[in-house]
């Protein structure tokens, strides 16, 4: 029968010393990864933020949004409200308002998305005749004015005091140079108490 020997059981003092060295290698390489990880991450967030960051501003720089200034009820080119700091009104760098002319001019082209947020209501005794109120956006090329969006409010015979609203949307293909307008018709009643209210028109850029 052979027989042990207890001390041939025992760790050599070398080998623990390489279970040491091993141990200690991997820990550092776990905190190698961990720091390798988190700096990635990092890095990611940040060049997220920056794309958000980009992709906000280009639509700052693409995008218009006027309120009306004209709120009686003819057949008129409608004027808008183009200075910041008034309600929700904003005007991009890719555009610009000409205040005599009423007239948002594009410096950028591509398919915009146009909104129109429509309301009338009464102000007064003479509201009680039906009349039809149209409000259609030109898209101006050279002169030549196609119809980029018409939103139409129907004023019913019945009395009605209550105000009306109506949004309406659309795309158009817009060049630059372009110069987008709006014009005012109503059919009723000369005498009317009915008046545009809290009407606004937006536009921005979805492709070039």
């Amino acid at each position: 029968m052979t027989s042990i020997n207890p001390e041939s059981l025992q760790k050599h003092p070398g080998s623990r010393g390489l279970e040491k060295c091993l141990l200690g290698s991997v820990i550092v390489l776990f905190i190698a990864v961990a720091a390798a990880c988190v700096f990635f991450f990092i890095a990611l967030q940040g060049m997220q933020l920056e794309t958000e960051r980009k992709k906000d501003l280009d639509l700052g720089q693409n995008c218009a949004r006027l309120q009306a200034r004209t709120v009686l009820l003819s057949n008129v080119t409608m004027e808008w409200i183009s200075d910041k700091g008034i309600g929700q009104v904003f005007v991009g760098e890719h555009f610009s308002y000409d205040k005599d002319l009423h007239m948002l001019n594009t410096k950028a082209q591509g398919v915009f998305y146009l909104y129109l947020q429509m309301a009338v209501k009464c102000t007064g005794p003479y509201c009680k005749t039906e009349g039809r109120v149209t409000v259609t956006v030109f898209n101006s090329e050279d002169g030549d004015g196609s119809v980029a969006l018409e939103c139409v409010i129907d004023i019913p015979a019945n009395g009605t005091l209550k105000p009306i609203s109506k949004n309406c949307v659309g795309l158009v293909n817009v060049r630059k140079g372009n110069k987008i307008y709006a014009h005012l018709t109503f059919s009723g009643e000369a005498t009317t108490d009915w008046q545009l209210d809290n009407t606004d028109f937006g536009i921005f850029l979805v492709s070039k």
